[in-house]
């Protein structure tokens, strides 16, 4: 129950004495987004949508333990909660487009030197609804997964067969960090996930940890105020 509360975030009575450790992240810069867009409606900060925040993140250098895909957790836990296997179901269900790409860590993880901070302001200012006009419109902020699912089958889906093109969310992906890496006042920061060849994007400083693994490089995003 405490993993179905962390993802549905219910109120659990057996569990409201029981502090959350888990961290949720997202291998999409799609669920990110939306997700920042969804969070400036439903938790607005005073600042506006410069109070709300993209956490990136190159976790090269990290132990391949330190995150669990979301739905590999949920398999390994079938048959402990029922509402935790419709949830499971709902998540795996082809094609994949309510797929959140979602991981998750415990506890806190140090992330100072590889991480940087984008407010969703200045990613706007940038151009971000130019690269990707579908955010444009606000009346789809106030959904998240159900927009994504929206977005993926609009944009992202071949019907023939009927499959979400990873490649090509990947690709918008790159150009969106691409597009972040031109913010002059990239600050480290915070946690989370997506995968980009970062090889690819002129502007990145490298760290120690990305030289020493350049082949395999993550991303890691989440949502701020």
């Amino acid at each position: 129950m405490e993993l179905y509360r962390h993802l549905t975030q219910e109120e659990v009575d057996e569990l409201k004495n029981i502090d959350d450790n888990l961290v949720s992240w997202t291998s999409s810069l799609l669920v990110a987004l939306q997700g920042a867009f969804y969070t400036s409606v439903t938790k607005p900060s005073p600042a506006g949508l410069s109070g709300v925040h993209i956490l990136m993140v190159d976790t090269s250098g990290f132990h391949m333990n330190v995150f669990a895909r979301t739905t590999e957790v949920m398999g390994l836990l079938k048959g402990k909660s029922e509402k935790l296997d419709r949830l499971h179901n709902a998540r795996t269900a082809a094609p994949p487009t309510h797929d959140l790409s979602e991981w998750l860590s415990q506890s806190c993880i140090n992330v100072t030197e590889d991480g940087w901070v984008f407010s969703l302001e200045k990613l706007i200012d940038c151009g971000l609804l130019e690269l990707c006009p579908w955010f444009s419109d606000r009346s789809k902020w106030s959904t998240w997964a159900e927009r994504v699912a929206e977005l993926r089958q609009a944009n992202f889906v071949d019907h023939e067969p009927s499959t979400v093109q990873a490649d090509e969310e990947k690709r918008v992906d790159l150009a969106i960090v691409e597009l972040a890496m031109e913010l002059v006042d990239v600050t480290p920061a915070g946690p989370a996930l997506a995968w980009a060849d970062l090889s690819r994007v002129p502007n990145l400083k490298r760290s120690r940890s990305q030289t020493k693994n350049a082949k395999r490089e993550l991303i890691v995003l989440v949502v701020s105020v």
